[in-house]
């Protein structure tokens, strides 16, 4: 039996030193780009513990946390992409940045990047993976629940 009690712990208080600690909130990082570098690389990370075999892991099991992950990952990348440029004033991006329809999300980014041939090509080299996503998972709920 563990020494551990659930009721007195505080699972935001720091309880080590230097790098053991990651920063959230007020004092970590907070744009769209961070996260979606956190989603992006947890997914590799899952990825590549459940090819070593040696693991042991179940890709039936972790699929749904890798797909979400992924998937939410460009869903905030998207979002970021879309806020820079409309800060920057470079273009004006008509991007709902509260929906997560990746399929719209996308084609309101595409749409306002018409004439910039190289964003344009950017994106359409990205969009059969961007659009497989949203085919699989159209209202971000299928990865995260196994109920609809």
């Amino acid at each position: 039996m563990s020494d551990f009690d659930p009721s007195c712990a505080n699972i935001f208080e720091a309880r080590h030193s230097g790098d053991a600690n990651a920063c959230i909130g007020e004092n970590g990082y907070v744009d769209a780009e961070t996260y979606a570098i956190g989603y992006f690389q947890a997914t590799r990370q899952l990825l590549e513990d459940v090819l070593d075999l040696r693991k042991n892991l179940s890709q039936d099991t972790l699929v749904y946390p890798i797909l979400f992950n992924f998937r939410h990952g460009i869903e905030l990348s998207i979002k970021q992409i879309s806020k820079v440029l409309n800060d920057r004033r470079i273009i004006g991006v008509n991007v709902d940045l509260g929906s997560h329809v990746l399929q719209g999300l996308w084609a309101g980014l595409r749409d306002q990047v018409e004439a910039d041939r190289r964003l344009v090509a950017m994106i359409d080299s990205l969009s059969v993976v961007v659009l497989q996503l949203d085919a699989a998972d159209p209202m971000a709920q299928e990865f995260r629940y196994s109920e609809r």
